[in-house]
């Protein structure tokens, strides 16, 4: 189910800078499983370029830069911050097959605490695999797939900070 309550939009477009510019703004939105009271997207741009200037909803806030470079799209950067929890710092994506990307993460930040305290968000077993604590990350983001495949899944990480505590008792076999 796709519901949008309330929408207001603005495109124009500025002769001078030759950028096309636009402001969506929904509320009361629900899209299959997700909802939420608030969102905005506005942003900028050209030819074979787009920006996003903000990108927000009750938890997420997103900017992002996007160029076409011949038959693939690049995302330039992007920084994205849901809630309290996760801060992520992209410097470069790419696409590396014409369903795959690589992704160059300058900063990832990661409180599992407070993860782990959001009503709804993550079920009841995942919550118990998931350390205790802050990470503080950088590294190198691969996923590949062809249609029809399974998807190929890779990262290297390095942890700049961390303050992490893992499980203390052994699950019990299901």
């Amino acid at each position: 189910t796709f519901l949008i309550c309330l929408i207001l939009s603005k495109v124009s477009f500025d002769k001078v800078s030759n950028l096309f510019h636009y402001n969506f703004s929904a509320k009361n939105v629900r899209a299959g499983p997700f909802s939420f009271n608030t969102f905005l997207i506005l942003g900028k741009g050209k030819k074979d370029r787009l920006h996003i200037d903000e990108l927000y909803s009750d938890d997420l806030f997103l900017t992002a830069d996007f160029e076409k470079v011949g038959s693939f799209t690049r995302l330039n950067y992007l920084k994205a911050y849901f809630d309290k929890s996760i801060s992520l710092h992209v410097r470069e994506a790419f696409q590396n097959s014409s369903l795959g990307f690589e992704a160059k993460v300058s900063f990832l930040d990661i409180d599992f605490d407070y993860l782990k305290k959001r009503e709804n968000l993550l079920s009841d077993a995942l919550k118990l695999y998931l350390p205790d604590g802050q990470a503080k990350l950088q590294g190198i983001f691969n996923l590949d797939f062809e249609e029809g495949e399974d998807w190929k899944l890779s990262s290297r990480w390095d942890v700049l900070d961390h303050k992490l505590s893992f499980l203390k008792e052994p699950i019990e076999e299901i």
